[in-house]
């Protein structure tokens, strides 16, 4: 097992692509400051953001194939609706799923939405809430598998906090 520390340039372009991926402008704003104090190269912050978004676009492509699957239908049978006008249950959709998202524009973006399209404060915190306890879970299934790939790879667990 390799025992060296990784140097505060390469931990910095971790964050920089970590927080691309979490959809945290608050983190992008510090970590993409932070990453060019310790040295890194615009090529290599370019390659982190290249690397994050190539794993957002395979996971929510991954998402896409199972919610399909799971309703037995194909992409081409479902019917996307990105007009400007929403319905009632569009608006709640999207604001759950922009909490989950964890970008705080969109969230905006959305609630916004929503207030357009007549919601009442009440449903919109139903969203809000399904969508923070979503991504909690999520979060900690993702411990979870972290956890078990480690075991796997004979690692130890991981300390989540």
């Amino acid at each position: 097992m390799r025992t060296e520390t990784l140097s505060q340039k390469e931990k910095e372009l971790i964050a920089v692509g970590t927080a691309v991926s979490a959809g945290c402008q608050r983190c992008c704003n510090y970590h993409f400051k932070k990453v060019f104090e310790v040295g890194a190269t615009l090529d290599e912050v370019k390659a982190s953001i290249m690397n994050a978004t190539n794993v957002i676009a395979h996971a929510d492509e991954m998402m896409q194939r199972k919610a399909y699957a799971l309703m037995e239908v194909t992409r081409e049978e479902v019917e996307v609706n990105n007009t400007e006008q929403l319905d009632r249950m569009d608006a709640l959709v999207r604001i759950g799923a922009a909490v989950a998202s964890n970008c705080t524009p969109t969230i905006e973006l959305q609630i916004e939405a929503a207030k357009a399209a007549l919601l009442n404060h009440d449903e919109m915190m139903v969203a809000i809430k399904l969508g923070k306890m979503i991504l909690r879970k999520a979060g900690e299934f993702a411990d979870e598998a972290i956890s078990e790939s480690l075991e796997s790879a004979g690692e130890k667990e991981i300390q989540t906090g």
